[in-house]
């Protein structure tokens, strides 16, 4: 990319910041933007990590407008509810209450989808902004998606991947853990923790049979989902690359 591409990038970054900041923004240019910084080399992607973070934390802070948790309080709420969950599991089996087991298995399989997906990202060097709250209740992790466009193809697929592992395998642990003790419930969490994984295969092969959307909402708003987005990018930056036989 020349260093001309470069300013154009730059100012554009700053003319949405503008717009965001005196309410003038409308939305298209953003995604378009994003497109063309995709596509520069990972070394210009990187240089511009920190703005594309910035500007784009405030864009989704304005479609997101709710109450927004640090993510240290994000991770350590999480990690929280995650004792209390081993704690209603530990009762449940103790208790022979599915209530109590129900509840436990329910609260883990939630956490972990956060915590295993924020750990992987992490360590392949993308960031994280604030919690927030998406789809009434569901809680989520705003990436600085300075990082994440800056992170290899790779990285990013992996992320995702590991998005939809959480929690399946927090169920199936859980099935593990007291299949010696209570039998029938380790079976139902077996049955849980395979219908889990089967949504998520779902939605990562949705996009490869041309589903992008179920009842109006993006399936790439979801792990699966966005796991096969990056996939798909992979793959076609592979057919670009390779040089035409004959």
């Amino acid at each position: 990319m020349t260093k001309p591409g470069m300013e154009a990038i730059v100012t554009e970054l700053q003319r949405i910041e503008v717009s965001l900041l005196d309410g003038s923004y409308r939305g298209g240019p953003w995604s378009k933007l994003l497109k063309r910084i995709e596509a520069l080399p990972r070394s210009d992607r990187c240089l511009l990590a920190d703005q594309v973070s910035r500007v784009g934390d405030r864009l989704h802070s304005r479609n997101h407008p709710g109450r927004k948790l640090s993510i240290r309080t994000g991770v350590l709420l999480e990690l929280a509810f995650t004792l209390d969950a081993l704690a209603l599991i530990y009762f449940g089996v103790h208790w022979r209450s599915g209530w109590l087991l129900g509840l436990g298995t329910f609260l883990i399989c939630y956490t972990m989808q956060i915590l295993v997906k924020m750990s992987v990202g992490t360590l392949l060097g993308i960031r994280y902004s604030y919690f927030y709250r998406d789809f009434v209740v569901e809680a989520r992790a705003k990436m600085k998606y300075g990082t994440y466009l800056a992170a290899p193809p790779a990285a990013r697929f992996l992320v995702h991947v590991a998005g939809t592992l959480g929690s399946p395998i927090a169920v199936f642990a859980v099935a593990l853990a007291v299949r010696s003790s209570w039998p029938g419930a380790a079976r139902n969490c077996l049955l849980v923790a395979a219908a889990l994984a089967i949504v998520q295969l779902a939605l990562f092969a949705m996009p490869f049979v041309g589903i992008e959307r179920v009842r109006g909402v993006g399936v790439d708003r979801s792990s699966g989902g966005a796991a096969a987005r990056e996939l798909r990018s992979m793959l076609r930056g592979l057919e670009s690359s390779t040089p035409e036989a004959g």
